[in-house]
């Protein structure tokens, strides 16, 4: 593919998304190379359309690239690890949870969901372990998990390395320990949390 060798940098993107698009899987190896672009948005929609064709082939690739110096870019190899249902993933994506921008953090949560049981088990260990500095950062998946039992380690998370954004996320959970748990930290922090009628967190209230 010539024009992934472009030296127009928005020529070589385009062409990626193209891709992706297209959805056959010879479109693998093109985009693999792509995965090493100098331009750092090529090398994210290559990580975003290998994702999209879900070929194995490049699971290595992508795990590789987990370690690119872009946020941005080690967010969408996650993503794409996640598409693959990739098992070998499962610890550079916790890794990725407990070193990783928040950006970072939710694609790498989204990622163990789809990858399944595998994910599941070791994220398990550290609700049991009471790893609460690890829960506070992966408290979003554990909420979506729904684990039985599951209430006590958050909470205890929550009153330790509490935020806004994760009480909040504790009063919209579905959950009525946790519902409670966020509305008790916030109080403790001076404010309180009043839903609003829309069905996300986002329209919420913070009143001091």
């Amino acid at each position: 593919m010539s024009v992934l060798e472009d030296k127009n940098k928005t020529k070589r993107f385009w062409a990626v998304m193209a891709l992706g698009n297209i959805g056959d899987a010879r479109a693998v190896d093109p985009l693999l190379i792509a995965l090493n672009d100098e331009d750092r948005n090529v090398r994210s929609e290559a990580a975003r359309a290998l994702g999209k064709l879900k070929n194995k082939r490049a699971s290595f690739p992508l795990l590789k690239t987990l370690q690119d110096k872009e946020p941005w870019i080690r967010a969408q190899a996650a993503f794409a690890l996640g598409e693959i249902k990739e098992t070998n993933a499962v610890l550079p994506l916790i890794e990725l949870i407990k070193n990783g921008k928040n950006v970072e953090r939710q694609f790498a949560m989204d990622a163990l969901e789809k990858i399944g049981a595998p994910a599941t088990s070791r994220m398990l260990s550290y609700l049991e372990n009471k790893d609460l500095v690890f829960i506070a950062k992966a408290y979003p998946y554990y909420i979506r998990l729904g684990e039985p039992g599951s209430e006590s380690p958050l909470i205890a998370a929550l009153n330790k390395y509490g935020s806004h954004d994760m009480a909040i996320n504790f009063v919209y959970s579905g959950n009525q320990q946790l519902a409670k748990a966020g509305h008790a930290w916030a109080n403790k922090q001076g404010f309180g949390i009043i839903p609003s009628q829309s069905s996300t967190w986002v329209d919420s209230i913070i009143v001091n």
